[in-house]
């Protein structure tokens, strides 16, 4: 029984992989997240960029 449910919990890579060629639903959940990663980390790098020119300009008049 704990095997069983073991198997069916499984969130290994392959499986996951499985998951998302087989199930329409897994693919647009996992393409939904890849886009939201995708935009947090570009608003991160505007962020990071705005910072660092803040960072270079205050170097300049000092």
């Amino acid at each position: 029984m704990n095997n069983m449910k073991a198997e069916e919990n499984d969130m290994s890579p392959s499986n996951l992989a499985v998951d998302i060629v087989d199930k329409p639903e897994a693919r647009s959940r996992y393409s939904m997240a890849s886009r939201e990663v995708f935009s947090a980390a570009r608003a991160l790098s505007k962020v990071f960029f705005i910072v660092h020119s803040l960072s270079e300009a205050f170097l300049l008049y000092v």
